[in-house]
């Protein structure tokens, strides 16, 4: 171990020199104050200073305060200082000092009170690394090889800092394992979890390696891209979409062929964190209705048209269907009018609850008009009414919504259906009308011809 020796006596540097080396000691000698702090202030600086309390110029008590100011490894300091100054020995301690001994002293209580500070510098070294330890465990997901939520926020966020301080290109990407609930419901959870943790170390080695992978909850991965223009996150995202779909995985005898569907956006000045999350999201739900196995870009200008992805996607920790509406509305209304966006989509909806004659049913509807406020749904043959719970189910993915108003045709047969967001989740498969809305024995569920 490495050990300074500040004094500016040439015979007891000498001394000092010659009893640590013969004890396996690397010593650097220092003369005066100055030449200490620069030697403590370099990058491989000793962890054990022996130090002569008073030198001309800067002593080793400003030394020790001086030490104990700065960010860096801890450094065991051990004072020296004649015996009539023992009373000056207390401020050190207050200033930082660890130990001291009296000149002249003896050999082996300085030996001993070296082995001390080696002791300290050693467990002070061991709790750090347990810690930076249990610190890295904590930011990273619990199934995957992947930084977990939180973690990979928060290096977004460090790294969106960075380039609206270096003006700098910053984009991102979602991943999402194309029909992976199929694979669990086929192979089982073990064999889903080994499929999730192939693809996220192909995920992994595929980017650059500057660049961030993080779990976002189920099978969906966030990629942070620094310093990336959209063109070049496409290329990345290609690359790691071919990657994935280029060969099957094996886990034992089974086989399983996975591709994955990618959304990229790329951050603009004014933005945040939600606006650039959103455009991803939103170029993801048009990879997965584009036909899956695809890469989608989305750009600002685009990402104020807000697809029905809450219909189709698991609803991700932290955020909801207000968060998402709002992020798309980016210029404010000066007046307070409400301003809805409306957007008309037909996909394979199924819906199901409870008619105004207290039967449950389930049908098909095709056409949902996605607003600000909610959504509008069309074709449901049978009568609601206000306030009763319906459930939407597309693709992989189910929501919960309230009836907030019901229109009539002109021939009196129900017409559309206005409803609000309750909550949304991933499907539950099988059957799962009577787990949510009553009792599979009562043999009231009928469904539409």
């Amino acid at each position: 171990m490495k050990v300074l020796v500040a004094d500016d006596s040439d015979m007891y540097r000498k001394m000092l020199k010659g009893l640590l080396e013969c004890w396996g000691y690397e010593v650097v000698l220092a003369s005066n104050g100055y030449e200490a702090r620069d030697i403590v202030d370099s990058d491989d600086a000793p962890r054990l200073a022996i130090l002569n309390c008073f030198m001309p110029g800067l002593g080793g008590l400003e030394l020790c305060e001086l030490i104990r100011s700065r960010k860096q490894p801890y450094v065991y300091t051990i004072l020296l200082s004649a015996a009539d100054q023992e009373s000056d020995v207390l401020v050190g301690f207050e200033l930082g000092a660890d130990d001291y001994l009296c000149k002249p002293f003896k050999e082996p209580e300085l030996r001993a009170r070296l082995n001390v500070g080696e002791r300290i510098i050693r467990s002070h070294e061991e709790l750090i690394e347990a810690h930076e330890a249990m610190r890295f465990e904590a930011s990273r997901d619990t199934l995957l090889p992947l930084w977990n939520r939180k973690a990979i926020m928060d290096l977004l966020n460090t790294e969106l800092s960075r380039a609206k301080r270096l003006q700098t290109p910053l984009s991102v990407f979602f991943t999402d394992l194309d029909l992976f609930k199929l694979v669990n419901d086929r192979y089982g959870h073990l064999v889903g979890d080994e499929v999730l943790r192939s693809v996220a170390e192909k995920v992994s080695c595929t980017v650059r390696e500057y660049d961030h992978v993080g779990r976002c909850g189920g099978e969906e991965f966030l990629v942070v891209l620094p310093d990336c223009t959209s063109e070049a996150a496409r290329e990345v995202a290609e690359r790691v979409r071919m990657c994935v779909a280029a060969e099957a995985i094996v886990i034992g005898s089974t086989k399983v062929n996975i591709t994955i569907s990618i959304g990229v956006s790329q951050w603009h000045p004014g933005q945040g964190i939600r606006d650039l999350i959103h455009q991803a999201d939103v170029a993801l739900y048009r990879a997965k209705q584009g036909g899956r196995n695809r890469v989608d870009v989305e750009n600002a200008s685009a990402a104020g048209s807000v697809p029905m992805g809450k219909l189709y996607r698991p609803k991700p920790s932290g955020r909801n269907r207000a968060d998402l509406l709002s992020a798309s509305n980016g210029n404010s209304n000066p007046k307070g009018k409400r301003q809805e966006l409306r957007h008309s989509l037909t996909l394979p909806v199924r819906i199901w609850g409870m008619d105004t004659t207290g039967q449950m049913f389930e049908q098909d509807a095709t056409t949902v008009d996605v607003t600000t406020t909610g959504a509008h749904i069309t074709g449901i043959k049978y009568r609601l009414q206000r306030g009763c719970v319906i459930g939407v189910e597309h693709c992989s993915s189910r929501a919960r919504y309230r009836v907030t108003w019901v229109g009539k045709k002109e021939d009196g047969q129900p017409g559309e259906v206005g409803v609000q967001l309750i909550e949304s989740g991933k499907l539950i498969w099988g059957r799962v009308i009577p787990r949510v809305f009553g009792d599979s024995a009562s043999g009231r569920i009928h469904k539409s011809s």
